[in-house]
């Protein structure tokens, strides 16, 4: 209940912003981040400072809400940066209002300073700063220590962009999905995801190959008969609760070292594939370091089918507070049918339903209570996010008054393939007990990593990233400390 009070309670705050006419510096962020009871491990990021006047705007100091920004004011070679402001409401991690401090050797909360260098334009100070979930809490989510901002970027690389107007088409990446499991047994598992591909001229680009990062392109080159796509794209950061890790694309023979990806193409299918040829996702730009693997990749045009949608989950919900008029729930919505196939994400949704004293029926999501919708509807997109209310597949979704009364909540995967609607059983969600009358996703596999990305041994020593797959195809993270 903590958690729901702290979110609808950040709500009605106002966020820092800079002004648009402010001067944007591209920063490096060095210093020690720190979980309380977990560990700590070096910094570096990409930040940027924004500054107008004696006004000094840094926006990438908390990680799980990486957009946000804090204000400071400057006063000679010292800028203040008052204690308390507010970063936003986390919805990705569930920690909810997140808040800045500075804290010091009064062991108490306070306004932060930083002793700023003119000459060399660093940033630094000698307090902690807190990231937490309130104004004035002493208990933070994680802080840093030892923080210093430097002109320059820590990551230089910068994420393809297709060209305006580029015509893109609806394709399929199956593969063969290479890791290994916790006793270290080397595993394997049939993958297939929905892909966006399109080709000007002798250019190639495709979106989709990486699940973490589901909107990020790479482009390849058509010769002869080959498509040639650059080993080190650079996908984007990928941030979860326990880091920020940079995503590279490439590939990598038997026995041999990162390289580019050559996929043989056939004209008459429109088709790529590979058999010889690892497809990686690596956490390195020029050395093999993979964050995962796939064998016998292909890349083939996804027919506008009939199929039935696999089944979703109620991840978390948080009952109707009355004082705030207001609940939430969390879903995660497959994008594969029944079978494991990839579907379309245009044609794929979800319906909401409610049980009051038996009488069940779909949510009606209105315009005037949910920004982005343009008519009255019982079916969501699942590609839907306003930023506030609704997030993409179900991840967050904000319910009102209406919900007061509920004694389930169920949901239910649309997709509308082939001209005809097929719908996923409905999974229900028990307010009162707490439990999902359908068996919750097992979990398939786990693979544990260092605080760098690079895979290590279940039992290893220190820091240890433990990140297990579901049966459902989620992605569950825990940060281990041995």
């Amino acid at each position: 209940m903590l958690l729901c009070l702290t979110s609808v309670v950040a709500w009605a705050q106002e966020t820092v912003a800079p002004p648009t006419d402010a001067t944007y510096y591209d920063y490096v962020l060095s210093g020690v981040a720190n979980w309380p009871e977990q560990g700590n491990e070096d910094l570096q990021d990409n930040v940027v400072v924004a500054v107008k006047g004696n006004d000094v705007y840094v926006n990438g100091l908390c990680g799980m809400l990486p957009q946000a920004w804090v204000k400071g004011v400057r006063n000679g070679s010292s800028v203040t940066f008052a204690a308390g402001q507010y970063f936003g409401n986390d919805t990705s991690y569930g920690y909810g209002a997140l808040y800045f401090a500075g804290f010091g050797e009064a062991n108490e909360v306070e306004d932060l300073v930083c002793s700023f260098d003119e000459t060399s334009g660093v940033y630094t100070t000698q307090q902690w700063v807190l990231i937490t979930d309130s104004p004035t809490s002493k208990s933070p989510y994680y802080y840093i220590t030892d923080m210093t901002l430097t002109p320059g970027k820590a990551i230089t690389d910068e994420p393809i962009e297709p060209p305006t107007g580029l015509t893109t088409r609806d394709y399929e990446l199956t593969a063969t999905k290479i890791y290994f499991d916790e006793e270290e047994n080397l595993k394997t598992e049939e993958v297939s995801r929905y892909l966006k591909l399109g080709v000007l001229g002798n250019d190639v680009y495709v979106r989709g190959l990486c699940a973490q990062l589901p909107y990020a392109w790479v482009k390849g080159t058509l010769n002869d008969g080959d498509a040639t796509f650059e080993k080190g794209q650079f996908y984007g950061v990928y941030s979860d609760m326990t880091g920020n890790y940079p995503l590279y694309f490439g590939g990598n023979y038997f026995g041999e070292d990162f390289v580019d990806m050559q996929f043989d193409y056939d004209f008459m299918t429109a088709s790529f594939s590979k058999v010889t040829t690892y497809m990686v996702l690596n956490s390195e730009k020029s050395s093999l370091e993979p964050y995962e693997k796939y064998a016998n990749a292909k890349l083939s045009m996804l027919r506008d089918e009939v199929k039935t949608p696999a089944a979703p989950s109620v991840v978390e919900f948080q009952p109707y507070v009355e004082q705030y008029d207001m609940g939430y729930v969390r879903f995660s919505i497959p994008t594969t049918d029944t079978s494991g196939k990839a579907l379309i994400f245009s044609k794929l949704g979800y319906t909401v339903y409610s049980d009051k004293g038996g009488t069940v029926e779909p949510i009606t999501f209105t315009p005037s209570e949910y920004d982005g919708l343009d008519a009255n509807t019982t079916v969501l997109p699942y590609e839907m996010s306003n930023g506030s209310t609704i997030y993409l597949g179900g991840s967050f979704l904000i319910l009102y008054s209406w919900m007061k009364d509920f004694d389930r909540i169920g949901v239910q995967a649309v997709y509308t393939g082939g001209g005809e609607e097929k719908r996923s059983d409905i999974v229900w969600y028990d307010i009162n007990t707490g439990i999902e009358s359908v068996k919750a996703s097992a979990e398939q596999h786990s693979q544990y990593f260092d605080l760098q990305g690079r895979r290590v041994d279940a039992n290893a020593k220190g820091v240890v990233i433990r990140k297990t797959t579901l049966s459902d195809g989620s992605v569950k993270t825990v940060k281990i400390v041995r």
